[in-house]
């Protein structure tokens, strides 16, 4: 699944995150601006997202803390535990104070 925008090469004043389940099967990226940390797209592999939710972050130019802090909800996935959610957004703690 991909929302907004999350190109192969990072534009010029973006930043961007990936995170990799410990079975590889499964992986997060996030793609945000660096000067105002507007959220700008992610694309996921072997997670399952709700689409309201992160088109909701993206039309109302959401931050990437805020992103991170709502990961919980805007994922659906039974097989995808929470702790794992957790474990995903503690993996963006050096990159998002």
């Amino acid at each position: 699944q991909t929302y907004g925008r999350v190109p192969a090469i990072l534009d010029e004043g973006h930043d961007a995150h990936t995170w990799e389940h410990p079975d590889g099967r499964r992986s997060l990226h996030l793609v945000w601006e660096k000067a105002s940390r507007r959220f700008l797209g992610v694309n996921a592999l072997g997670v399952r997202l709700r689409h309201e939710v992160f088109d909701a972050w993206l039309r109302q130019g959401a931050s990437i803390d805020a992103v991170v802090a709502g990961l919980e909800r805007a994922h659906f996935d039974p097989e995808f535990h929470r702790r794992y959610v957790r474990d995903l957004a503690q993996s963006f703690m050096p990159v998002v104070p």
